[in-house]
């Protein structure tokens, strides 16, 4: 029987499909998460247009309180933006977005971008420590459990990270005030210097609080990797090449083990942004988290929306870092999550 290229000839009477060039799969993926990124910003976006003005109650009122006169209040809606139809609020909103410019206080009439600015650095800070913190020691830990997973004591360090899951931030940080700051006296407890490096020893405490809300879940999830990695055929072959030490635990067990990782991370930053409010409050440290708290207190809503837009946003640019590290990474996350 006639074949062609050692397959039967009438198999191949019609061309096989032309797989995609990896460019251009490439570029679909990337369009993709930076499309659905897009999306979710517009989405945040009208979301916090809304929520302000389809609230119960008139927001310049609840801005001004119960004392006030109609002129006062006309003023008060023509600051915050509320006149006109809805439809025209929104296009006005959206426009202000476009030139960058998120609106004024309304109690000190500051420019939001200038208090975001000045805020916003002292909690970026904040979690680079965190992260810092919890990353140091929880991907040794992680790969630890993950390699002896068997062992009795790891059993029971793993028990111990679990509980330790149910101790709140809050808590964590009294503890650490008590005895890092008021015990030994190694640490202040509160306040904040901007200038770096100087700033680094008022963002221990609070770092080390989140990051024993952190630690247990990234070190589950890398050793959770490293098992399954384990287990796979190139991790045999190296076995049998007799790969051993740092080489076979660095290269072999953890690399490619870290994408789950470094999405996980991507979520996390999110939830340590709204961590924050906590943190620094507890820790009287002036960051975004404490300026939205105030904001909220003195309903100084231009602020809110400002803060909880400019947050988000990082929240999402976050995520979509995370996918392109991971493409980077992980060549199956770039080939098929698309």
């Amino acid at each position: 029987m006639d074949t062609t290229d050692g397959l039967p000839a009438d198999t191949c009477t019609e061309p096989l499909p032309t797989p995609p060039k990896s460019g251009s799969a490439a570029a679909r993926w990337l369009l993709g998460r930076l499309g659905r990124s897009i999306l979710v910003i517009f989405s945040l976006v009208t979301v916090v247009f809304l929520l302000l003005r389809l609230a119960p109650g008139d927001p310049a009122i609840r801005a001004l309180g119960s004392e006030t006169n109609p002129e006062a209040l006309a003023a008060m809606r023509e600051r915050m933006g509320l006149n006109g139809p809805l439809l025209d609020q929104y296009k006005a909103f959206i426009a202000d977005l476009l030139r960058f410019d998120l609106g004024k206080s309304l109690l000190s009439s500051q420019s939001i971008n200038a208090i975001v600015a000045f805020y916003l650095p002292t909690t970026l800070w904040l979690l680079a420590v965190t992260f810092g913190f919890s990353l140091t020691v929880a991907i040794p830990l992680g790969l630890l459990l993950g390699t002896w997973r068997n062992r009795r004591g790891v059993r029971a360090l793993r028990y111990l990270l679990a509980s330790s899951l149910g101790v709140p931030a809050f808590f964590s940080g009294l503890v650490l005030i008590l005895v890092f700051g008021l015990q030994l006296e190694w640490l202040p407890v509160g306040g904040y210097e901007r200038d770096f490096p100087s700033n680094l020893k008022y963002l221990v405490l609070p770092a080390l609080a989140s990051a024993g809300v952190l630690v247990p879940i990234i070190s589950s999830v890398v050793a959770t990797a490293v098992s399954e990695t384990i287990r796979s055929e190139f991790v045999e072959n190296a076995l049998t090449r007799n790969v051993r030490g740092n080489r076979l635990y660095l290269n072999y067990y953890l690399r490619p083990s870290l994408a789950p990782v470094i999405a996980l991370i991507g979520y996390m930053i999110g939830q340590s942004f709204a961590a924050a409010v906590v943190t620094e409050i507890v820790f009287d440290v002036p960051g975004i988290g404490s300026a939205l708290f105030s904001a909220i207190l003195s309903r100084d809503y231009p602020i809110v929306q400002g803060v909880v837009l400019v947050v988000g946003a990082g929240i999402v640019l976050s995520n979509f870092v995370a996918d392109l590290a991971n493409a980077a990474l992980d060549p199956r996350f770039r080939q098929w999550q698309r």
